[in-house]
């Protein structure tokens, strides 16, 4: 090959190359590159027309043709190949602190490292598993530093295998758990049973569905002053410091009037001595129709009961207390169990040293929320209360059936649930606002400069960082967690972990109740005959 036609064309391409390169550049507004480029590629144009232009060599004029059409590919498709090039043999600053987290990565991540698992091999002594890890290594807490725990998330995220994991471990520990579930969870009690039989526990199931019989007495070993907060917290009469108060007045002095004489009574026959008193009628008859719907619930009202409360927390027992949300009533009810739990529990004696964990588990808790569930947050740990609450999302607490400000409400779970584990939720508010609780970190945040270049591609022109603070966990993280996997929260403890069900099989035994005996006025099945000791009144 004759070495003047390949120096012709090369001379050509790299004319136009040149060229082209340079009008990129002003496009770039990169002006020293092209005001460079442009000289030197005029140079180069010039003494090729005036050493080929005359002898017309074509390998010229291909050389101009070729360097166009390869400028153009360059800009077009090689550019952006360079720029990631780069980036990846850059060797980044040791300075840098972290970047935001792309949650869609985070969720890949999980979704890889989903895998079933007996959550039963990881159980250790004196420490509670909470789950596993992105990298499928088991997390722990200490007992020792175990406070007040809120799961939260949407239905079907995995909340009751949570409470059912851990209430597993505390039995295994030899505390008391009572497990309130009004919403009749499909695995619960048989999880409970299974667990109290395998370490020898005592397990008692409490039906407070309807047509159930007697089982216990609510107002058993109560006090006058116990008797007087726990139907003034079950029926929201607590004064409030509003108008609204004024017509509340009667339905207190009611409940203190009864409360004098309730030693050893159920709530059917404080209600039957309501109806039997004159002053109910003119002064309560808010009251009357509150205790007529609890006096219906054979489950609370047995006159020889075989089992209390109290007993049970002695015993360190296993019990399921079994409700139903369809029912006004039976959600009362519910709450008057957790209200009786924690005055049991608060009134033991710490003279002998430590007292014995007392562990009260909630699911749905906005059915079962109260003016003393919300004091115990605050101050029954030290008496051996540990309360474990479950829910949606803030938003669905605000819909509690509780006459308090919805808002401080809030404000007083979050603050007072040390542990938080948070399934997928729903709700903004609430995810922006467990972000916020998981604290701030300091981040380098990377800023880029970008242009058009003539081929309409985008190219870097500057990188820069900057240091500012973002939120350890971003609230998109919550509203988009993978079904199983939860953040779990503790201070400055965050992890994301992966938390899988016990695997048991259904046995009719963990739901049988041990009935007490059943009263006349039950076998009767009606309340007329107690109505009908106030002949006055008209009870519809």
């Amino acid at each position: 090959m004759n070495i003047d036609i390949v120096w012709s064309w090369l001379v050509g391409f790299m004319a136009s190359f040149v060229l082209i390169m340079a009008a990129d550049g002003g496009v770039l507004k990169r002006y020293w590159r092209s005001e460079i480029l442009l000289y030197l590629g005029l140079v180069i144009l010039g003494w090729s027309l005036w050493f080929y232009g005359e002898k017309s060599e074509t390998s010229w004029y291909f050389g101009l043709v070729a360097g166009l059409a390869h400028a153009l590919i360059w800009l077009r498709f090689g550019v952006p190949w360079k720029e990631r090039l780069i980036y990846r043999l850059v060797r980044k600053t040791s300075q840098l602190l972290g970047e935001p987290i792309d949650m869609r990565d985070l969720v890949k991540r999980a979704e890889k490292q989903t895998k079933e698992f007996d959550p039963r091999t990881y159980f250790k002594s004196g420490a509670l598993f909470t789950g596993r890890d992105q990298d499928g290594q088991p997390c722990y807490l200490p007992l020792s530093m175990l406070r007040h725990v809120i799961v939260q998330g949407t239905t079907g995220t995995g909340k009751g295998r949570f409470l059912q994991v851990s209430a597993a471990q505390l039995i295994g520990e030899q505390e008391a758990v009572f497990y309130l579930d009004p919403k009749d969870d499909e695995y619960a009690a048989h999880v409970l049973y299974a667990v109290a039989e395998e370490h020898g526990r005592e397990y008692r199931c409490i039906q407070l569905t309807a047509n159930q019989l007697p089982q216990l007495n609510i107002l058993e070993g109560a006090t006058e002053d116990e008797v007087v907060r726990i139907l003034e917290a079950t029926f929201q009469l607590q004064d409030k410091g509003k108008p609204s108060d004024f017509y509340l007045a009667g339905d207190r002095k009611g409940i203190k009037r009864l409360a004098k004489n309730s030693a050893g009574k159920t709530c059917r026959d404080l209600f039957r001595e309501a109806c039997a008193d004159p002053w109910y009628e003119e002064h309560a008859q808010n009251l009357l129709t509150r205790l007529e719907a609890i006096a219906e619930i054979r489950a609370i009202n047995a006159v020889e009961p075989k089992v209390s409360l109290s007993d049970l927390i002695e015993q360190k027992a296993v019990v399921y207390v079994r409700g139903e949300l369809d029912s006004d009533a039976i959600r009362t009810v519910m709450r008057m169990v957790f209200i009786r739990l924690i005055q049991i529990a608060s009134q033991r004696s710490r003279l002998d040293g430590p007292l014995p964990m007392i562990n009260i588990i909630a699911d749905e808790l906005r059915f079962q929320l109260s003016s003393p569930v919300l004091m115990a947050l605050s101050t029954s740990r030290d008496k051996g209360v540990r309360l474990w609450l479950a829910c949606q999302s803030s938003a669905d607490v605000r819909a509690a059936e509780i006459n308090l400000d919805k808002e401080a409400i809030e404000g007083i779970l979050l603050e007072n649930t040390p542990h938080k584990l948070t399934y997928r939720i729903e709700d903004p508010t609430t995810a922006d606002k467990l972000a916020e609780k998981s604290g701030r970190i300091r981040i380098h945040q990377c800023t880029i400069e970008t242009a058009r270049n003539l081929m309409m591609v985008e190219t870097v022109l500057k990188r820069s960082w900057r240091e500012t603070q973002a939120r350890r966990v971003e609230s998109n993280e919550f509203l988009s967690l993978p079904p199983g996997w939860a953040i779990y929260m503790a201070g400055p403890d965050v992890q994301l972990l992966q938390i899988a069900p016990i695997c048991v099989v259904k046995n009719d035994a963990a739901l049988q109740i041990m009935a007490a005996k059943q009263s006349d006025d039950f076998a009767d099945s009606s309340l007329d005959d107690i109505f009908s000791l106030s002949p006055e009144a008209d009870h519809g």
